[in-house]
């Protein structure tokens, strides 16, 4: 168990969605209602509600978790993972989340990325 001793404090964790969909579809609506577009507005809340309920579960799971540490031994442990993880080694903690395997990166510098809208592809 990784404890306070060795400097590992998370300061925030941040998680980031599968929902370009979505997102798309606010900022159609935020420009509808710009334009005071009242039927369009009408039109793209029921495309909203349409997305919600096809794909709610998608939608509620984390797919990405940006994890702020409070001193910088964190992410030096966090580096080492990484890279036992690249060495197909098994990671000496066995960490999951969500029943998938941690793969932990640096991330980019923050001014590089509009972090809510972050989306991964299996590409």
């Amino acid at each position: 168990m990784l404890n306070q001793e060795k400097g590992l404090e998370i300061a925030i964790i941040s998680f980031a969605y599968n929902n370009p969909d979505l997102i798309e579809k606010l900022k159609q609506r935020g420009a509808a209602i710009t334009a005071a577009n009242f039927n369009k507005i009408d039109l793209i809340d029921k495309e909203i509600d349409t997305l919600i309920n096809e794909k709610k579960e998608q939608y509620m799971t984390p797919v990405t978790a940006f994890i702020t540490f409070e001193k910088p031994f964190g992410s030096h442990v966090a580096s080492a993972y990484h890279e036992l993880h690249q060495t197909n080694l098994k990671s000496p903690w066995g960490q999951k989340l969500l029943g998938f395997d941690l793969k932990l990166y640096d991330a980019s510098e923050p001014t590089d990325i509009i972090w809510e809208n972050r989306h991964f592809t299996e590409e």
